[in-house]
């Protein structure tokens, strides 16, 4: 009796990626009538388009207000948050051959943690500092720190001959993630009790979020993923 072999056709990355584009974007619409005020989505849509064109529509102002700069502005930068996370950590896998790696394993994450602490107990120190007081300063810490973390990380993993392994750069990203875990630490006894500013920070939370925020992340996730892309055969062949 003659065995027959089936065939698993895969679909195109490029239509799994169109696919899976369109569902989360359409989970994210559903979404947005979610919360303390109902909406159906006929009157999200309606906002949404009268805004596009800038036309009238039937809805109460104060209900558009709630779509517009409050929902919509969270909904949009979790969105693209959650793009450039998983874009960082396709990568991380992909270098690091391991499908288990992601940001912290580098160390990358805790950089970015006490970048933004330092930058908040320095303004709690010394509050007469403007620019410390501002609200993109710890984003501005966490991004510098996180960079120089990754420049340590590759630099203490590195051999003579500068070569490096997947191994020797987890090791080195453990090290450091000890070390600044231990100097976050620090910077929280150091708050006192404000400490709940870097407890708050760290935790993480798009509350707050609004058009700006949307706007940086969506100013430095499209450069990255066409790095990626460019990159992709390389990465694909690494991991193999």
């Amino acid at each position: 009796m003659e065995r027959k072999e089936t065939k698993i056709r895969r679909l195109s990355p490029w239509l799994t990626g169109l696919f899976l584009c369109a569902s989360a974007t359409a989970v994210a619409f559903i979404s947005l009538s979610s919360g303390y005020i109902p909406y159906s989505l006929k009157e999200i849509w309606e906002i949404i388009l009268s805004a596009l064109y800038d036309q009238p529509n039937s809805i109460l102002p104060n209900r558009s207000i709630v779509i517009l700069e409050v929902r919509l502005p969270r909904l949009t930068t979790a969105f693209l948050a959650g793009a450039a996370l998983g874009l960082s950590g396709a990568v991380f896998q992909a270098l690091l051959l391991n499908p288990l790696a992601d940001p912290y394993t580098l160390g990358v994450s805790s950089g970015a943690a006490f970048g933004a602490s330092a930058v908040i107990i320095l303004s709690l120190l010394f509050p007469q500092i403007l620019f410390l007081s501002s609200s993109l300063a710890p984003t501005a810490g966490a991004f510098i720190f996180s960079a120089i973390t990754l420049v340590l990380v590759i630099r203490l993993a590195s051999d003579r001959q500068g070569r490096l392994s997947p191994a020797s750069l987890i090791l080195a990203g453990v090290i450091l993630s000890a070390i600044l875990s231990a100097a976050i630490s620090f910077f929280k006894y150091l708050a006192g009790d404000q400490v709940g500013s870097i407890v708050f920070w760290l935790m993480g939370s798009f509350h707050d979020s609004n058009w700006t925020d949307a706007g940086i992340v969506a100013l430095f996730l499209p450069p990255c993923l066409l790095l990626a892309m460019l990159s992709a055969t390389d990465l694909n062949i690494m991991t193999l």
